[in-house]
C-alpha cells in the first residue's frame, strides 16, 4: 500500500489518474472519483482546487466527478431508513466547492445491496415484495427460463443484452473490456448469469393454456344450453 504523505503527494496521484483530456467528449473531462475522504472539507477544496486549475491549463472547460457515496440510507422498500446514515454534510461541501448536481445521471441512479450473509436463496427471495415475487415466479415458470452462469468466453452475449437494455432504458454501457476485466479482477467471486427460454417448453404451456381454456369455454356453453333446456 503507498502511503500518502502530502497533499501534493495526493494532488500528483490524481492527476497521474487522468485520461488525456484531449480525446474527451465536448471539451470536458469525467473520470471516477478519486479515492478521498468526502468529509475532509480541506482536503476536498484542495483537490477541487488544484485540479481545475490543471484542467484549464489544459483547456477544459467541464470538470465532472461521480463521487461513490450514499445520499440516504434506505430500505428495501426505497424508504428513507429513521436515524439511518447520510451524507447530506459531503453535499452541501460539494455545493460550497461550487459543484452542482448534473441533469442527466452519468451512473445508475440507484445501487440496491443486500446482505446476503448467512443467508440461503429461499430467505433472500422472502425479502422481496409479494407482488414481486409472484412475478418473478410466475415469469420462470411460465416462460420456462433457464437461468445459469456463463463463463468468461460468453461475455459477448452478456454485453449485448446489456447494450440493448442501455439503449432501451437511457443510460450509458460498459464496454467488453469493463465486464472482461471485472471477471479477471474477482476470479470466481463474481458471477455472470443469463436467463434462457426453452422455446419448445414454452410452446407446449401456451398449448396446454389454450386447451384448458377451450375445455372451460366448451364446459361454459354446455351449462348454459342445459339451464335453457331446464327452464
Amino acid at each position: 500500500m503507498q502511503y500518502i504523505k502530502t497533499m501534493d503527494h495526493i494532488l500528483d496521484l490524481i492527476i497521474n489518474t487522468i485520461p488525456d483530456p484531449t480525446v474527451s467528449v465536448e471539451g470536458g473531462l469525467q473520470f471516477q472519483p478519486a479515492l478521498l475522504d468526502y468529509n475532509d472539507f480541506e482536503l476536498l477544496n484542495f483537490v477541487t482546487e488544484n485540479v481545475t486549475k490543471f484542467l484549464k491549463n489544459k483547456n477544459c472547460y467541464v470538470f465532472t466527478i461521480d463521487p461513490n457515496i450514499i445520499e440516504v440510507e434506505r430500505d428495501t422498500f426505497a424508504e428513507i431508513v429513521e436515524n439511518g446514515s447520510n451524507n447530506y454534510k459531503v453535499i452541501e461541501s460539494l455545493k460550497k466547492l461550487g459543484y452542482t448536481k448534473s441533469e442527466k445521471d452519468v451512473q445508475i441512479k440507484w445501487t440496491y445491496v443486500l446482505d446476503i450473509n448467512g443467508r440461503n436463496s429461499e430467505e433472500i427471495f422472502k425479502t422481496f415484495k409479494q407482488n414481486t415475487r409472484n412475478i418473478i415466479s410466475r415469469t420462470i415458470n411460465k416462460f420456462k427460463l433457464n437461468i445459469r452462469t456463463i463463463s468468461c468466453d460468453e461475455l459477448d452475449e452478456f454485453k449485448k443484452i446489456t447494450e440493448d437494455t442501455c439503449l432501451r432504458r437511457g443510460f450509458k454501457d460498459k464496454d467488453i473490456t469493463y465486464y472482461q476485466n471485472m471477471k479477471k479482477a474477482f476470479g470466481d467471486n463474481i458471477v455472470f448469469k443469463i436467463a434462457e427460454l426453452n422455446c419448445e417448453a414454452y410452446l407446449n404451456t401456451l398449448l396446454e393454456e389454450v386447451h384448458e381454456k377451450r375445455d372451460e369455454s366448451i364446459g361454459e356453453f354446455v351449462n348454459v344450453k342445459v339451464k335453457k333446456i331446464l327452464h
